[in-house]
């Protein structure tokens, strides 16, 4: 389990900062709706699709993840969000993958 919250949490991290902390806020403009809209789709497929997978459903995700940052203006609940479906996903395969 050590290992598992290791590496979940790195990648949480790492992916927050990049499509939330780096991207969205190089282009966010909090003083024009239609640039906040286009810039949460844009990271939000750009998230998607660099999930190399399953893209309409990780987009929709980050889509979450940004309205989340929108929301709070604080990068640690996307963060915290991001860590636990890593980490949930990471248990749920193990015990699925143990048990059948």
């Amino acid at each position: 389990i050590p290992h598992v919250i290791a590496v979940t949490l790195v990648a949480a991290i790492m992916e927050e900062l990049l499509f939330r902390g780096i991207f969205f806020n190089y282009f966010f403009n909090k003083n024009d709706t239609k640039s906040t809209v286009l810039v949460l789709l844009a990271s939000s497929l750009l998230f998607g699709f660099a999930h190399g997978r399953n893209e309409i459903i990780f987009s929709f995700i980050g889509f979450l993840y940004g309205i989340t940052y929108l929301y709070t203006k604080d990068i640690r609940y996307p963060m915290f969000l991001h860590f636990m479906s890593h980490f949930l996903d990471s248990v749920v395969f193990n015990i699925m993958y143990y048990f059948f």
